[in-house]
């Protein structure tokens, strides 16, 4: 006998292109007729417009995705980009004030917090409208502040559930809500990162040939992606290396007061490699990039609690070199699908890439190991009815 929907109110600030933003994207693209997605963001954007066709929107501007950016103009006018911090204690407020209106008109069963930001407010919201809340945590809180307050807030009763996508994000939540956590991964869909289908754009945008060996980096343009490290590492590189090429594909970080972009450019040439060093700007389709490169590199120095480009890369048949730290090194194994590197040993990545740039055979067979991992433990319906599951039990109706 047919039963209605579960309406699930999914809490999504991450609008700009992050990993959050599309795992949601990826979880949503999957349809389950069990379940019925309202999900909330601040604004349209890049996210929405994928997550339009799969779910009702409902946009709340003071749902801010970052603390050191407020969605109000005047701490910038006036020159005091600090001032965004204390603007979004107020934004803050007044986006719970309209979520909970947004919960009165569509009455959910269940609350799922998917981003940073989402999990206090998310908290908030469950607490002062009774509806159960399930955290879903795609992040390493490598501060001890961050790890104690959220680590605090998963233990509130409201928080029935907490998913994590791997044992490193899972870590603060162990000690205290042990019995919440349950360890489901990001999910890639490899029939649209197939090398059969994906039209490489990369060398023939930026001038680059077919001899080139191109390493290549995916991400938001921020310190803590390592991309001084990454810099240094492949101009030592490329010294050994005449044929070495390093794309950046990524834009600015939205949290960002100054052009981190601009620096790097900067620094690739007082290195010496400003010719050797393709700055993309931030693309929306990152497959065509991807698979022209023949090594992605994630030289993350804080721990990450996944590394969703890594699945991007692998399905790609493109092998992988990543720090050795957080969730990465549960997604990649040492030597198969690629090789950890420890953090900040400029000598040790450039000794990883010149090993995959003179073992050809060996690098396109730890691609095609990529590629056989994704398409096993990463497939995307069998991930989404894992997290739909889990909504579902917390919503009080056992799956």
């Amino acid at each position: 006998m047919a039963t209605n929907p579960t309406t699930v109110l999914f809490l999504n600030s991450c609008i700009h292109g992050g990993g959050a933003g599309r795992s949601l994207d990826a979880l949503l693209r999957v349809p389950d007729p069990r379940i019925r997605p309202v999900v909330a963001l601040p604004e349209p954007g890049v996210i929405a417009d994928r997550l339009e066709t799969a779910a009702r929107l409902a946009f709340v501007p003071e749902f801010v995705e970052r603390l050191s950016r407020s969605p109000y103009a005047w701490p910038d006018r006036v020159h005091a980009p600090w001032a965004h911090l204390p603007a979004n204690g107020y934004a803050l407020w007044r986006a719970l004030g309209k979520l909970v209106r947004v919960v009165e008109e569509v009455r959910p069963a269940v609350i799922h917090c998917n981003h940073m930001l989402a999990k206090p407010l998310g908290a908030a919201l469950g607490a002062r409208t009774g509806v159960p809340v399930v955290f879903h945590s795609r992040a390493c809180h490598h501060l001890w502040v961050d790890g104690a307050f959220y680590s605090w807030l998963g233990r509130r009763r409201i928080v029935r559930r907490i998913i994590c996508n791997s044992e490193a994000s899972a870590r603060i939540y162990r000690r205290r809500s042990a019995a919440k956590v349950c360890i489901i991964p990001n999910s890639l869909d490899p029939a649209r990162f197939d090398r059969r289908i994906v039209a490489p754009r990369l060398r023939a945008e930026f001038g680059l040939e077919p001899e080139h060996f191109v390493v290549g980096f995916v991400g938001r343009i921020h310190g803590k992606k390592g991309i001084d490290w990454l810099l240094q590492s492949f101009a030592r590189f490329a010294a050994a290396c005449p044929p070495a090429r390093l794309a950046i594909v990524g834009g600015n970080d939205s949290s960002l007061h100054h052009d981190a972009l601009a620096r790097y450019t900067r620094s690739a040439s007082d290195l010496g490699i400003a010719e050797r060093v393709v700055f993309t700007g931030y693309r929306d389709d990152v497959r065509p990039y991807v698979a022209d490169f023949d090594a992605l590199v994630f030289p993350s120095v804080e721990p990450e609690s996944f590394g969703r480009v890594l699945l991007e890369a692998m399905a790609l048949e493109v092998p992988v070199v990543t720090s050795a730290h957080g969730g990465a090194v549960e997604v990649v194994r040492d030597g198969e699908e690629g090789f950890w590197v420890p953090v900040n040993d400029v000598a040790a990545l450039a000794a990883a890439l010149e090993r995959l740039y003179r073992d050809r055979d060996g690098a396109r067979a730890m691609g095609r190991r990529g590629r056989a991992r994704v398409e096993r433990e990463y497939e995307p319906k069998a991930v989404a009815r894992r997290v739909y599951d889990v909504l579902l039990e917390a919503a009080g109706e056992r799956p």
